[in-house]
């Protein structure tokens, strides 16, 4: 019962609270509770740079699954790497988003993210299931699942979601962390082929915007 109204004051705290270093310092103060280290908020905050594309013939990316390994289908040079169901909720939106997900392989994370565009700080640590379970309940309403496959071509690895549920139908889209904002990214011919844009950045393509 104790643990039940610790989640519940947190709740209500970070999400009337605006300003990013005190959101993360409640996100620590809570986790603490539980025995879970998350990073300083006072110290430099690790940085993700991610761009983000869709696939706007999803079905051309679903016909060369077929049941198959991605592998089997597109050029020597992709490898595949596997694929797992996620499920994420969202427990605070905006420019400090809370996040937390659960994969098939039973690992439980919380992220915080903030800002916005292809650079972003973010910080994430793994979570029992009892503090997930916690959680979960205030992300009723904020919520994505997806099949994600993970594949790599030329030491590039993308992240493919295929979406199941969400406010986009038939969404499938692909994201690639980068060492720097210029890098230079080579697309395997099967997302060319399936009209791979650019939506890195955008709003309404974000996450947080299509839970449901």
């Amino acid at each position: 019962m104790e643990n039940i109204e610790i989640t519940k004051e947190f709740i209500k705290s970070i999400t009337s609270e605006n300003e990013k270093k005190k959101i993360l310092s409640l996100c620590s103060n809570y986790l603490q509770r539980f025995g879970i280290s998350f990073p300083d908020h006072r110290k430099k905050q690790p940085v993700e740079i991610e761009r983000k594309y869709r696939l706007n013939e999803p079905a051309v990316f679903l016909k060369s699954l077929d049941g198959k390994h991605i592998g089997d289908v597109l050029e020597p040079e992709v490898v595949w790497l596997g694929k797992t169901d996620l499920k994420q909720g969202y427990i605070r939106k905006g420019d400090v988003e809370v996040r937390i997900r659960k994969s098939a392989e039973k690992n439980y994370y919380f992220t915080v993210k903030c800002g916005l565009g292809i650079v972003r700080e973010e910080n994430e640590v793994s979570i029992p299931k009892e503090t997930f379970d916690l959680l979960w309940i205030y992300s009723e309403g904020s919520r994505i699942g997806k099949n994600r496959y993970d594949i790599e071509y030329r030491t590039q690895k993308f992240e493919v979601d295929q979406y199941y549920l969400c406010k986009e139908k038939d969404l499938i889209t692909f994201d690639l962390e980068l060492e720097n904002e210029n890098q230079v990214i080579q697309l395997p011919s099967l997302f060319i082929q399936a009209k791979a844009t650019d939506i890195s950045g955008s709003k309404s393509l974000s996450n947080q915007n299509l839970s449901l």
